[in-house]
């Protein structure tokens, strides 16, 4: 094989494997922020389940609303809550499922206040 078809099979190799980025980063519309990407093989499907469940469980839930970005699933979920004190349980709920690593996909929940938690690619940080 040429160098040269080396070069490109490696570049659309490279190509293939990128994440799609997530709309806006801006979080001023939900309470709670979560995102559910894909490393080109979709997202998460138990951990979006789970949260989803979480979500759907908790009865200081005023509103939420999923709006799809990528080919894979991914989507971004917007939570608004009742009270601070509802947000800051439902962040933490949702921050205890979230892996550290994941070698699945990427998930990140937000809060309106601007920490966030995140499955990364293991040897990532």
């Amino acid at each position: 094989m040429s160098r040269l078809a080396l070069v490109i099979l490696c570049l659309t190799a490279a190509a293939c494997a990128s994440a799609p980025t997530a709309p806006s980063t801006d979080t001023t519309g939900c309470d709670v922020e979560v995102r559910f990407g894909s490393y080109a093989m979709g997202v998460d499907p138990d951990l979006k389940r789970r949260i989803l469940s979480i979500v759907q469980n908790d009865p200081d839930v005023e509103t939420s609303s999923e709006t799809p970005w990528g080919r894979e699933g991914e989507s971004t979920l917007c939570v608004d809550l009742d009270s601070a004190a509802a947000t800051d349980r439902l962040y933490g709920r949702i921050e205890a499922v979230i892996p550290p690593y994941s070698d699945r996909a990427p998930t990140t929940v937000i809060h309106r206040d601007g920490r966030s938690h995140s499955a990364v690619t293991p040897g990532r940080s």
